[in-house]
Order: C-alpha cells, then structure tokens, then sequence
C-alpha cells in the first residue's frame, strides 16, 4: 500500500468508523447533542418566541452534534484499538493501525484479526 499523509487523529477517526459501532460513534452525539438543544430551547422559546429561531436551533443543535462526533471519533479510535490489543496483543494493534494508516479514502479493507494475531505470534 502506497503511504498517505494522514495525521493520527484522521486515523484513529478513520478507525472508529470503519471498526467502531455507529451507534456510539455517530448517533449518540447528535442525538445527545439535540437532546440538551430542545431542553434549552424550551427554556428560552417562551422569551423569543417560535419561527426562525426554533429553525436556527435545529440547525445549530445539528452542526454541534456533528462536530461532537468528529471530536469524538479519536476517542472511539483509540478505545478500538486499545480492545484491539487487549484481545489479541500490541502487534495486532500496530498492523491494524498501520493497514487503516495506509489505506485511501474509497479502498476496501478486509482484517482478520485472528489471522493477523497468528502471523505475529499473539494467538490467544
């Protein structure tokens, strides 16, 4: 595989995207985010009213969980990659990085971790 310039965080959220659970990677901050949004605009809705506030506060609460869940993406890359090694050993860890490191947006990728653990001598 051809080596990109990719920084560690965009790995490690590259990671938490292609291995993680979609639920704790991407729904649960938006649907948090826009939780604690409608929470704040019912407070604040009976001083400003209804119109294109409530139409900015969705669009709001819906950047901000975005952006939620791309701040988080390291932090779910990283707990992955930690069960990763916990699993199956450091070795394991470093190649499924380094395989995720090297791959192209686009490029499909197929690890087997058993497999990878064996070649390096961590069976478990």
């Amino acid at each position: 595989m051809v080596k990109t310039d990719k920084s560690q965080s965009q790995t490690l959220r590259d990671i938490s995207l292609a291995l993680g659970n979609d639920m704790r990677t991407v729904i649960a901050p938006v649907v948090a985010t826009a939780a604690i949004a409608a929470v704040t605009h019912d407070y604040y809705k009976e001083y400003v009213g209804v119109g294109w506030y409530t139409v900015a506060y969705v669009v709001a609460a819906l950047g901000l969980g975005i952006l939620a869940a791309w701040l988080l993406g390291p932090l779910n890359g990283r707990l992955i990659l930690r069960a990763i090694e916990k699993d199956y050993g450091p070795k394991t860890r470093a190649h499924v990085f380094k395989v995720l490191n090297d791959a192209r947006p686009g490029d499909r990728i197929s690890i087997d971790f058993d497999s990878i653990a064996r070649s390096n001598g961590e069976n478990k």
